[in-house]
């Protein structure tokens, strides 16, 4: 019997633009980058269970992962900082085996199994289910309140 528990968390960062500046005339901007940010946390349990005949695994994963964003987006007019995110999904994850050994002891064959041994006349049963849940709704660079303007705009 067991437990685990991590965390993970990975950035990326696209970058492109220009600034043109002509004597006494209006600047013109043209900038766009985004920084993405995901953390994910996972923590799974697995407990596995052996009597006589019977042969029983249990996992339980379950999870939380977040998206966040920084958009520096610019035109003609203005640069604007938007923060933005892809939403908060969370999972969970469960898978059961049980397995039947129909020697009633085990054999030396070494193939596998729970134990790195299994019959050949044994049965295996296994079921797996997920499922997710968004606890947040996405929020597009668009449709964000939260915004600054850095430089140009009025």
């Amino acid at each position: 019997f067991g437990a685990e528990f991590f965390v993970m968390a990975s950035t990326k960062i696209n970058t492109q633009g220009s600034i043109e500046f002509i004597p006494d005339a209006k600047p013109a901007y043209a900038f766009d980058a985004q920084q993405a940010v995901t953390m994910t946390t996972e923590i799974g349990i697995r407990g596995g269970v052996k009597v006589w005949v019977l042969e029983g695994l249990f996992e339980l994963k379950g999870g939380i992962v977040a998206n966040a964003k920084c958009v520096l987006t610019g035109g003609e007019d203005k640069t604007e900082l938007i923060f933005c995110h892809e939403g908060i999904k969370a999972y969970v994850k469960m898978k059961v085996t049980f397995s039947i050994d129909g020697q009633g002891e085990d054999s030396s064959n070494n193939q596998g199994g729970f134990d790195g041994w299994e019959s050949e006349n044994s049965a295996t049963t296994s079921e797996e289910e997920t499922q997710e849940w968004v606890w947040v709704d996405p929020l597009s660079a668009d449709d964000s309140p939260h915004r600054t303007t850095l430089f140009g705009g009025d």
